[in-house]
């Protein structure tokens, strides 16, 4: 838990590192579900590379990403009132730095944060 006293606020920060495994990955999404709706702060921001997409357009090259994973996530996202914050610089956020054919492009990391920060004024 952050507080910073200038703006009187507090939130809670969570770093994601999300596993490689459908199943790895329904564990992880229920215990920050589970750790989302414990919280007393209803401002929360979750960063990190969370290793899933929320559709097919964040996946260029390589294998499809199953659609089983991608609704996972998306339900992940959409049942806890997350908002995800596009990047600044660019769509993807990991590279296999191939040329042509070979290139993999895929949005892995992003910042979800709780659709209470739209209320807040600084």
């Amino acid at each position: 838990m952050v507080q910073i006293s200038n703006f009187e606020i507090s939130f809670l920060i969570i770093n994601v590192y999300g596993p490689n495994s459908t199943q790895d990955k329904l564990k992880i999404w229920d215990a920050l579900t589970q750790k989302i709706q414990s919280q007393q702060t209803q401002l929360i921001i979750l960063g990190g590379d969370f290793n899933a997409v929320l559709n097919q357009n964040e996946k260029i090259g390589g294998i499809s990403p199953p659609l089983q994973t991608i609704e996972i996530f998306s339900n992940f996202v959409d049942n806890n009132g997350l908002m995800d914050i596009p990047p600044t610089q660019g769509k993807y956020t990991w590279s296999n730095r191939r040329d042509g054919f070979a290139q993999i492009v895929v949005r892995l990391d992003r910042f979800l944060l709780s659709q209470e920060w739209k209320l807040q004024q600084f």
